[in-house]
């Protein structure tokens, strides 16, 4: 099977990852002091998104430091992560996007699917059936982050962290946008910006440990209960079920581009299992709990009430 196929990849602005020397501004060099953590969580891909033309400092692999692109390359090759990094020409001109070069297509349908089940079955089967190979994401830097799109605060959190569960079961490779496994919001900011927000690491403001200096966007207050230090430390919190996802992901789904099998589900709910295997994802996005399918629950997306499927939960179940 080829390397992309059923890839988890994690989507990146240098710009906003990590700062190594206080400038306000993510770097290569500081993208590689954090590779670990990329390791850690679990993905097998980096995606450097393409800097704006305007902006093309020291962060741009093709128009900045090449020494500091190979080390990045040499040590993310170290710890077996692939990368890949976008190429936005300065000119635009016709690709004839070769069935021997185009693989993999984005598939955004997520970004704009409510969050109701039918429309999220409806989406999904759409896009299975339309093309062999899919990439799903929730987000990416010109959309709001789904934590907003859902509803922001508690209720925005919860119904994110349920469709990234539904996110991971599906067929195909999955892209996470920097931030979403921690279960950031947009924060006041302008649209063009939101998403970009450089990522809180640590301690407090303005740099939440990002930067030694000013970000070069600014960073939301409440980010600073969100940095990855905290929830490292949280069993409960969006990365650790970000990271428990990815790993059950690899030992109970065998092949991540089967085929899915769709379940009979209450109003307002669906049920899926990937063929050839034995988890069954099952989402809630009505206003009340409904019975959980049979199974042992091996994950779920928030609290359970019993044997019940509370509204904006998923569960993962063996």
């Amino acid at each position: 099977m080829q390397w992309w196929r059923g890839a988890l990849v994690y989507e990146l602005d240098v710009r906003s990852f990590g700062d190594s020397d206080g400038d306000g501004f993510g770097d290569l060099d500081g993208l590689r002091a954090r590779l670990g953590y990329l390791e850690l969580l679990g993905i097998d891909v980096i995606w450097l998104e393409p800097t704006p033309i305007a902006d093309r400092r020291t962060v741009d692999p093709l128009f900045g430091d090449l020494a500091a692109f190979d080390a990045l390359v040499e040590a993310a090759l170290e710890i077996r992560l692939r990368l890949v990094s976008d190429l936005v020409s300065d000119h635009t001109r016709p690709l004839h996007h070769r069935p021997d070069r185009l693989r993999l297509a984005l598939d955004p349908v997520l970004h704009t699917t409510p969050y109701n089940a039918a429309a999220v079955q409806h989406a999904v089967q759409h896009s299975l059936g339309s093309r062999a190979e899919t990439a799903w994401s929730l987000a990416h830097h010109d959309v709001s982050r789904a934590v907003t799109r859902y509803g922001d605060g508690a209720v925005g959190l919860a119904r994110a962290r349920s469709m990234a569960l539904v996110t991971l079961a599906l067929p195909g490779t999955v892209h996470v946008y920097q931030g979403e496994e921690l279960g950031l919001s947009d924060g006041d900011l302008p649209s063009e910006a939101r998403a970009r927000v450089p990522l809180p690491w640590e301690g407090g403001p303005p740099g939440y440990g990002f930067t030694t200096g000013e970000p070069w966007l600014p960073m939301p207050p409440e980010y600073g209960k969100e940095t990855v230090a905290c929830q490292l430390e949280d069993m409960a919190s969006t990365l650790s079920l970000y990271r428990r996802a990815i790993e059950l992901r690899r030992t109970h789904i065998p092949d991540p581009t089967a085929p899915l099998e769709w379940y009979g589900a209450p109003q307002g709910c669906l049920a899926f299992r990937p063929a050839g295997s034995a988890l069954v994802c099952a989402l809630n996005t009505s206003d009340v709990p409904v019975p959980l399918p049979p199974g042992d629950v091996l994950l779920a997306s928030g609290a359970q009430v019993g044997d019940l499927l509370a509204p904006d939960t998923a569960v993962w179940l063996a």
